[in-house]
């Protein structure tokens, strides 16, 4: 269950990274973050809580993202956990289970309810974008789906200088999920080979 919340994680942040936008002017951070911005690299931490406020989990990691759909999300603390895209397939690997699932791209944004979100043009229809309030130079965004099953049942948002400070949402299950975002950057470009992904030898691949 954790890994299936895990890759709903990417899938949404895939999403807040990957669309333009075509949110009002009082949305400029977040117009500029996505369609602007095409390189990005920072660390994070990720909290997971019940809805009892119990069970929090905490994980510590890295991404790097290129627009258009390439994303690598590193899990390092407390294990190693990575989900990477080179922009026709998704890859999560478990180095624990010595297993790889693959999905192709352009399949999950069909078939998937939650990845139904990544369609081009259409993020308007999709997700309701508004801006909460501004303190301190931030802009605190609510996103809230406007169809059903994906996955969860609002975000929130919050940007400084065109750049993501904090992204948390709440589940179906009420299970609340925030991520801070730490050292994030803006680079000319990436290396050619960093959403390269070579399946280790043995490794139990699944395709799905």
């Amino acid at each position: 269950m954790f890994r299936k919340i895990l890759f709903l994680i990417f899938l949404i942040i895939f999403l807040v990274f990957s669309k333009e936008s075509n949110a009002s002017n009082e949305l400029t951070q977040f117009e500029i973050f996505t369609t602007k911005i095409k390189n990005l690299q920072g660390s994070f931490i990720q909290k997971i809580i019940e809805s009892d406020n119990t069970n929090q989990m905490e994980q510590k990691g890295k991404f790097s993202f290129q627009r258009p759909g390439k994303f690598k999300w590193v899990i390092q603390y407390p294990y190693e956990q990575l989900i990477i895209s080179n922009g026709e397939s998704i890859f999560q690997y478990d180095p624990d289970l010595d297993q790889v699932s693959i999905q192709n791209l352009n399949e999950v944004l069909i078939n998937a309810p939650a990845t139904a979100l990544f369609i081009s043009n259409n993020i308007e229809t999709l997700l309701d974008v508004r801006l909460l309030f501004q303190k301190n130079k931030i802009d605190h965004l609510q996103v809230k789906p406007k169809i059903e099953n994906v996955g969860f049942k609002h975000m929130f948002i919050g940007l400084k200088n065109n750049m993501p400070l904090y992204l948390e949402f709440v589940d179906i299950f009420e299970k609340k999920i925030r991520i801070e975002f730490l050292n994030v950057s803006e680079i000319a470009d990436f290396s050619v080979n960093e959403f390269d992904f070579t399946i280790p030898d043995n490794a139990n691949i699944i395709h799905m």
